[in-house]
């Protein structure tokens, strides 16, 4: 989404500068009212036409606009960092005029160019007949409204803990953590990526008949490419007196702390049998009723333990539907009887898959367009053929959230996948990097880290991001992506607009 970010970063360089007494007066008003006009219109026509699937007329143009747009912040920045460091540099790019302001040459080409743009867009507008406050390249309205209002915390409007669709997988679940066998029980949950096996393990482990019992709980993410250190720190509490220790002294450290008490271990995301091999040794067993919880993907590894795995199937339609509505209504009534039939054919083309209904129910519920015509366009963009796989068939719904995702999100969402896989991000640093990046559209009613909040809030009650953990206030502390959502966001970077 490189030709929002680049506008919205111009215009807030723009009035950065204005607004700083130093930098004020050392530029053109004149050019720099001129270059704010002709953004401020090229920016609507991309918050217009980055929402749906765009035509490769106007990629042509959403690229030429974030070309010309860094090209004119970067006129402007490098004249702030001569201005900065206040001294004569007969090498530098941009030519200083004798009143210390930026050269008429180098940001009126700018302009020039940008101008050239803003005509093409207008014959672009023309040769379509559409109206300035609609889209031109689809016909799914964009959203307009982007303030949030300033005390939102870093929270889910529809993030309540729930279980939808494996009550059965549940129950067997908590049988088998609480049950009366005393030695140490492995138990597997394996099942395909997105199908819900780190949601069904994670609300047995935050559930308070499983808190009490258990003396020690602990939770690590392995993934496929795993550190054996980095995975004892986890398991151990993170001092710096255990970051000094050696992995072996780590090891011991554990063993030692989880002796003789009762303990639950999960262990996420386990894609070898190798990753397993360097832990299993560091879990005793004392025959107190300890657990260990392994989810993973690959049936070899999960055959592995010895133990009876439990699986995690698809949904069935009724259940289906009922995560449907839970992630697109929430606590409201239901479907609202107009949109039914066509929210039944968009579930059925999920084929089952938890992570799949749970983005696409997202994507709907917190739209403003609960129309049927909203509704058909996303079902008949949703490909449902029976010759894709499950992986295929999640992947095509996955890429057709973001394509649907508001402009003003879709640089957010991307940038998460500049963190590793199973990153525990600090929401409040990512919060600070969004607006560093210029990811964010000021507007006088809010702060940037606000607006950037209300933003973070969205991709939460839309499924892309995942709360991790939360303080006391309920407010969100540390989020994470799914590996999924996180190679579609890697993917995506690369495309134009």
């Amino acid at each position: 989404m490189a030709a929002y970010a680049a506008s919205v970063s111009l215009m807030t360089l723009m009035e950065q500068i204005e607004n700083h007494p130093r930098f004020s007066i050392s530029v053109d008003k004149n050019q720099i009212e001129s270059l704010r006009e002709k953004i401020g219109f090229l920016l609507k026509f991309v918050e217009n036409n980055t929402r749906g699937v765009i035509n490769k007329e106007a990629q042509v143009l959403l690229s030429q606009i974030s070309s010309s747009a860094y090209s004119a912040e970067d006129v402007i920045k490098s004249h702030v960092f001569d201005q900065t460091h206040a001294m004569e540099d007969a090498k530098r790019k941009v030519i200083k005029r004798k009143d210390g302001s930026i050269s008429l040459l180098d940001l009126q080409t700018v302009i020039e160019d940008i101008d050239s743009i803003k005509k093409r867009v207008m014959e672009f507008k023309d040769e379509s007949g559409a109206k300035d406050d609609l889209p031109l390249t689809y016909s799914v309205p964009a959203t307009t409204t982007t303030t949030t209002t300033s005390s939102t915390p870093l929270t889910s409007i529809t993030g309540k803990s729930t279980m939808v669709g494996f009550e059965i997988e549940l129950h067997e679940l908590m049988d088998r953590l609480t049950g009366l066998q005393s030695n140490l029980q492995i138990i597997p949950i394996v099942g395909m990526g997105g199908i819900g096996k780190t949601t069904l393990a994670k609300y047995a482990y935050e559930n308070s008949l499983i808190t009490r019992p258990f003396y020690i709980r602990r939770w690590v993410t392995v993934s496929q490419k795993y550190d054996v250190r980095g995975l004892l720190l986890q398991l151990s509490e993170q001092s710096s007196e255990m970051i000094s220790k050696t992995d072996e002294q780590l090891g011991d450290e554990l063993y030692t702390r989880l002796c003789g008490r009762k303990y639950l271990v999960v262990i996420d995301d386990l894609w070898s049998e190798e990753a397993w091999e360097k832990l299993k040794r560091f879990f005793p067993n004392d025959k107190n009723g300890s657990r260990i919880v392994v989810t993973t993907r690959i049936w070899d590894v999960a055959n592995n333990f010895g133990s009876s795995c439990l699986r995690v199937n698809f949904l069935d339609k009724v259940k289906s539907w009922e995560l449907f509505c839970e992630k697109a209504f929430g606590n409201q009534v239901g479907c609202p009887s107009k949109l039914e039939n066509i929210g039944k054919d968009i579930v059925k083309k999920c084929k089952g898959l938890p992570l799949s209904i749970s983005v696409i129910g997202g994507l709907l519920g917190r739209s403003s367009h609960m129309t049927q015509k909203y509704w058909k366009i996303i079902s008949n963009d949703i490909i449902s053929n029976v010759n894709l796989d499950q992986n295929e068939n999640c992947l095509s719904i996955l890429s057709l959230s973001y394509t649907y995702l508001p402009p003003h999100l879709k640089p957010c969402f991307l940038f998460m996948g500049f963190f590793s896989e199973d990153d525990e991000i600090h929401v409040s640093t990512l919060m600070k990097l969004w607006v560093a990046e210029g990811f964010i559209k000021p507007n006088k009613a809010q702060s940037l880290e606000d607006i950037a909040i209300g933003h973070f809030n969205d991709l939460i009650d839309m499924n892309l991001v995942l709360r991790y953990s939360s303080g006391a206030n309920g407010r969100v502390v540390y989020c994470k992506i799914h590996d999924l959502l996180r190679d579609l966001s890697i993917k995506k970077s690369g495309v134009c607009g």
